[in-house]
């Protein structure tokens, strides 16, 4: 299975403290923001008390705070960003894509910002654009982990499976224990009818062994490309898993 890594970089003032807060904490800060805000309105007041809601879980409530700090002051980078993150959060994927762009315009710099617009525009069904999203990404930070997994995987749904293997490579070169990134490699491989897409099957087996999705793409990979090995002892270790896909090759292939 290919895939796509779903967090998002976080990259808001007064949120590395929120993360520490217990709920009573956050909810204590809430009522002191509301007070503030009834003497000072700022958009840094309706920021900051988003980011505690935003903690809390209440995303709807959060996305009012930052409407009304973005209304107050348009241009910065920190608000848009926290609206971007809670409408994703709330499935609004287009109205994130256009707070990133926004981001992006004040700092274009930003890799995390490029990094979201392109996970948002994935879940628009944008697939080029997340492509040049995450390559903007990259370009600003080469090791960008999950910047090179989500490409990778995006180019990998494209066919372009020899520019999917380049950015696994990169990622494998950071993460060398992450099994996803050999299986992605493994398959991307053997689309392209390279021998070494086995050691990538074998290398997933040994690093997750209790996924059945390893043995039996490793199974399919030697049975599709006619390379010997007991395929059926990982069709069995798959389908005793509760991996059903594998029942069907069993009866065919292992009787």
């Amino acid at each position: 299975m290919k895939k796509l890594l779903v967090f998002l970089a976080l990259f808001w003032y007064g949120f590395s403290q929120a993360q520490d807060l217990s709920a009573a904490e956050l909810n204590e800060e809430i009522m002191e923001l509301d007070e503030m805000i009834k003497t000072d309105p700022s958009a840094f007041n309706f920021h900051l008390r988003g980011q505690r809601k935003y903690k809390l879980g209440e995303f709807k409530s959060a996305l009012a705070d930052y409407d009304l700090a973005a209304l107050r002051d348009p241009d910065d980078f920190g608000i848009f960003y926290s609206r971007g993150m809670v409408k994703d959060k709330l499935g609004d994927f287009k109205g994130a894509v256009a707070d990133y762009q926004k981001c992006i315009a004040l700092d274009n710099r930003s890799a995390k910002a490029h990094f979201n617009c392109g996970y948002s525009m994935s879940n628009c069904g944008d697939k080029a654009g997340a492509i040049e999203a995450y390559t903007q990404c990259l370009d600003r930070n080469p090791d960008h982990f999950a910047a090179l997994m989500n490409r990778g995987t995006l180019l990998q749904e494209n066919g372009k499976f020899n520019e999917a293997v380049s950015d696994f490579d990169a990622a494998i070169a950071l993460k060398p224990s992450l099994a996803d990134a050999y299986q992605n490699r493994g398959i991307c491989k053997a689309m392209l009818g390279q021998k070494e897409a086995l050691a990538d099957f074998d290398k997933v087996v040994s690093l997750d062994p209790q996924n059945p999705e390893a043995y039996y793409n490793r199974a399919m990979y030697r049975i599709n490309h006619k390379v010997s090995g007991d395929f059926c002892a990982d069709l069995k270790i798959a389908l005793r898993m509760g991996f059903g896909r594998a029942k069907a090759i069993v009866a065919e292939k292992c009787k």
